[in-house]
Order: structure tokens, then sequence, then C-alpha cells
């Protein structure tokens, strides 16, 4: 049956700046931790939901090659 949504699973890469990173912390007796980051490139900017250890690897300002499918970063190429 067709709902009208298309969903692409197109991977697509570019040359981005991480702009900002950020964290969210919930939960009552365990608190838990999303971390994110934020990417610009061409205008755009996307924020991603990351694990932790990608999250602690990048700084703000840091510019590479972003590779990424929808809204699902999969991975980022710190250039040096």
């Amino acid at each position: 049956f067709w709902s009208g949504i298309v969903i692409t699973n197109t991977i697509e890469t570019c040359q981005a700046l991480l702009v900002t990173k950020r964290t969210d912390v919930f939960g009552n007796e365990t608190a838990r931790t999303n971390y994110y980051l934020t990417f610009e490139w061409n205008g755009q900017r996307r924020e991603f939901h990351v694990k932790d250890h990608e999250y602690g690897l990048l700084t703000e300002g840091d510019k590479g090659t972003l590779t990424f499918q929808g809204t699902r970063m999969l991975s980022f190429e710190r250039k040096s």
C-alpha cells in the first residue's frame, strides 16, 4: 500500500564545517545523554544525533568530509 512517503537511501558526501556541538541530558534515577553535532555546507545546516565517542573526537570549527544518509551521519573525516 502506498503511503505517499518517499524515503531516500542516497548516501551524500560533502565538505562541511562543524558549527556546534550540544548534549541533552535526560532521565530521573539514571541520567542519560544524547549527543548532537551540527554541520554547515553550501548554505545548508543539519544536526545529527551521534554516539558519545564520535562527539568526543570532534571540536567546533573542524572542517572535513561529511558523509550522511538522510538524517544519519555515517562519518566525518577531519582535514588536518
